[in-house]
């Protein structure tokens, strides 16, 4: 059975629309993402080297939304971290203990 011209090009075309309709979507998948990086990051708090990992993993991907959020929200978790500790240890002396 032969194949038109006309006939060869429509299947390539119903195969090629077929094949980008398939393709995962990186960009929605990052936006997803950013919600669970955010608690992700806040849950880091205590750990740069894990969250500096999991960034630099991210953000060498197509992720790199996901990686901004993760590494903000533990940058603000540490901030709040710190500021506790400092504000717990207040008012104490060595001479104290």
């Amino acid at each position: 059975m032969k194949i038109t011209k006309r006939q060869l090009r429509r299947i390539i075309k119903e195969e090629r629309a077929k094949l980008l309709s398939e393709q995962f979507d990186f960009a929605a998948a990052d936006r997803e993402m950013v919600q669970c990086a955010e608690q992700m990051g806040a849950l880091l708090a205590g750990r740069p080297d894990v969250a500096m990992k999991i960034r630099d993993a991210l953000a060498d991907g197509p992720f790199k939304q996901g990686a901004e959020a993760l590494f903000k929200a533990y940058e603000s978790a540490q901030a709040a971290a710190d500021s506790d500790y400092m504000s717990f240890g207040a008012g104490y002396d060595d001479d104290d203990f």
